[in-house]
């Protein structure tokens, strides 16, 4: 079975880059590798690998979702300050901070009940 799987962005033409899913684990249901190829002429741009399993018993094997979302807002950052800034950029960078802060606080949550790290709820 073929776990590879095209993501499209369902606001945007995708005819300079594809975005691919694969999941190489069944860990908690969710995709552990993501790239980015060109379109034309067909070439890996990067690959992104995410954290699979707990770093307390795995260590560090990948990204988290919180990484990616501060590599964002310091990118639509850098545009603000300079000829590219633009109000769609802060508002993105706003909604950024804002699904960083959910994160955040779930993780907060998760250790103040003592299950972060863990596979419970």
């Amino acid at each position: 079975m073929d776990n590879n799987r095209i993501i499209k962005n369902p606001l945007k033409d995708n005819t300079h880059t594809t975005v691919i899913s694969s999941r190489e684990t069944k860990a908690l249901n969710s995709i552990d590798i993501y790239s980015v190829e060109k379109s034309s002429p067909k070439d890996m741009i990067c690959k992104i690998r995410f954290q699979t399993g707990t770093i307390q018993e795995l260590g560090v094997n990948g990204v988290s979702i919180e990484d990616l979302i501060v590599i964002c807002i310091d990118r639509l950052e850098s545009f603000q300050a300079g000829p590219l800034g633009n109000r769609e950029n802060q508002m993105a960078i706003t909604k950024l901070e804002e699904a960083l802060m959910w994160l955040n606080k779930r993780t907060a949550d998760r250790k103040m009940r003592a299950v972060e790290g863990t596979y419970r709820p």
